[in-house]
């Protein structure tokens, strides 16, 4: 076995010298980088390398070895190939999801193992604050990805996604270009705000740790700071800040600060009600994350109510399961009874009232 994963990485070493030869026809453009990379990849099976021993033989190859670099995106994130222009990636996933966001490369992605559902969505923009934009964002179009399916990955904003990894464990491989300048920073989307993520820094990341940290032991000091830090940061920090302290802001104690900060002004309450949709959504997903007995098709249905925030998008998500095969029994409000019946009394309390902000 050993040996077909060495001879497997020697095809992946030539298909990247194919797609290097053959992308100098387009001049290197990241924008068509996906077309040469489907074209070159189609005769290529890469799914022995889906399973994780297979992986870790690969990574006591030097030249694998020397590419590692510490990533939060994934659970095992892992680099096979990178020559600084484009590189191949392995990302596993043992559940969970990854929020609405675009790209600032182009690529393709190779489902290894597993199911996932991808909800790629329109961010309709209504005005822009800097880093911060007010809109709508709908559901464009709905696409489960299944062991062996190849997929483009479009640049900018295209087409922003967000992915729903339904089966445990889910594997994807990556082809990409390198970060392209010009197609700006990846934004992440939420039902009325868009944002470049490069707001939330490090130092923005641990400043809500810190905070977060107050609160446990000085109440009335972390009132102060946070509102004194709230008043000092951009609409785009605050926004991050909010979310990421959500779970603390809505306690008895604490909710006046939010409450405050919404009369504010109407971009201010805009930020406290998209925080609270994504964490009624966040919510939800880690308890259908968490939630025994659930089959892949009920955790699909699931992850498709909690994708959707307006009405233009629940049309969207009726076609969707109109057309699916008969063979694919996806119902969510069955699934949603058989979730809601799992649950303890108080966890399908809060379901319910997680569902309930998610209509609003």
């Amino acid at each position: 076995m050993k040996d077909n994963i060495d001879t497997l990485y020697s095809q992946i070493l030539k298909l990247a010298d194919r797609i290097e030869a053959n992308w100098l026809m387009y001049d290197n453009s990241s924008d068509d980088f996906y077309k040469v990379a489907l074209e070159e990849s189609q005769d290529i099976d890469f799914k022995p390398l889906g399973e994780i021993e297979n992986q870790l033989h690969l990574l006591e190859n030097p030249y694998v070895k020397s590419l590692q670099h510490p990533s939060t995106f994934s659970e095992f994130h892992f680099e096979i190939f990178n020559n600084g222009k484009f590189l191949i990636e392995i990302l596993n996933w043992n559940g969970g999801n990854v929020n609405c966001h675009n790209h600032d490369f182009s690529g393709v992605q190779f489902q290894l193992k597993g199911r996932s559902l991808n909800i790629q969505y329109h961010f309709e923009e209504d005005k822009q604050y800097g880093a911060l934009k007010t809109g709508k964002l709908s559901i464009e179009d709905i696409s489960l990805w299944n062991e062996g399916d190849r997929t483009a990955v479009r640049h900018g904003s295209i087409a922003p996604h967000a992915v729903f990894h339904v089966s445990k464990p889910t594997t994807s491989l990556l082809i990409r270009t390198a970060a392209t300048k010009r197609y700006g920073e990846q934004s992440n989307f939420f039902p009325s705000l868009g944002i470049h993520y490069g707001v939330h820094s490090t130092s923005q990341r641990k400043k809500a740790t810190a905070l977060r940290l107050l609160s446990k032991y000085n109440t009335k000091e972390f009132h102060k700071t946070l509102q004194h830090t709230l008043s000092k940061q951009s609409k785009s920090e605050n926004y991050f800040m909010i979310l990421k302290l959500f779970s603390i802001l809505i306690q008895k104690e604490n909710v006046f600060i939010l409450q405050n900060f919404s009369m504010t002004n109407d971009i201010n309450a805009q930020l406290v009600e998209n925080c609270a949709k994504v964490y009624a959504s966040d919510k939800l997903n880690n308890q259908i994350y968490n939630c025994e007995g659930l089959s892949d098709d009920d955790r699909t249905a699931l992850y498709l109510k909690t994708s959707q925030f307006d009405d233009d998008s629940g049309l969207k998500v009726n076609n969707f399961l109109n057309e699916l095969k008969v063979s694919q029994k996806i119902d969510p409000d069955k699934s949603q009874d058989f979730f809601l019946k799992s649950l303890t009394t108080q966890e399908k309390e809060t379901a319910l009232k997680m569902l309930d902000i998610l209509k609003k």
